[in-house]
């Protein structure tokens, strides 16, 4: 994660998923945040925006249904801690 804030306003964020993919890659759709304070609909609207972008490869730490649900969990575990500062 990436964010930059104006009082409590997001006026930047950029988000990068790595481990479950062969490679590294930025979501897209992350900029719906922009000009919101994180609230609870918009942290679920990026979190859904994730899930919809990754498709994990298997592996020995999970089937890609249960990998790709945790990135929606993370997403929203992480911009629960970027709303709290």
């Amino acid at each position: 994660f990436y964010a930059a804030f104006s009082s409590g306003v997001v006026e930047s964020l950029t988000v990068a998923v790595s481990a479950i993919m062969p490679k590294p890659k930025l979501l897209r759709r992350m900029d719906e945040a922009v000009g919101t304070r994180l609230e609870n609909e918009v942290i679920e609207r990026l979190a859904d925006a994730a899930f919809k972008q990754v498709r994990p490869q298997t592996s020995i730490c999970g089937s890609p249904e249960w990998r790709r649900h945790m990135v929606r969990v993370e997403m929203r575990r992480g911009l629960e801690i970027l709303r709290k500062g």
